[in-house]
């Protein structure tokens, strides 16, 4: 088991809401997102914890191997840095009753 640290920005409620991590390849101006890459490692059972707004603010826990995958739809005007396709890794998320009590989701 492998434990990563997913720094969340922009989508990580549009990802908690559909259990899953995604990641562009590349960035709007072309540049390959080392993030992705990193996902290709990424082994069912392999912990991951989701870092927002300087905190931990959930724990997952790896559903499968990536894949690579459009950017969804329901993302909307998130992610608009981003070129269409992405690696994707379906994800089972918990968030421990400390971290709702900060109000973190």
């Amino acid at each position: 088991m492998c434990y990563w640290l997913d720094n969340q920005n922009q989508m990580f409620r549009h990802e908690f809401a559909v259990a899953y991590l995604l990641s562009p390849k590349r960035n709007a101006k072309g540049a390959r997102v080392l993030f992705s890459e990193s996902m290709r490692e990424v082994s069912p059972g392999d912990l991951i914890f989701f870092f927002l707004d300087a905190r931990i603010v959930a724990i997952g826990i790896a559903e499968s191997h990536y894949w690579e995958s459009p950017k969804p739809t329901e993302f909307g005007e998130a992610g608009l840095c981003w070129k269409s396709v992405g690696c994707k890794v379906r994800v089972g998320f918990t968030t421990p009753g400390y971290l709702s009590r900060w109000g973190a989701l």
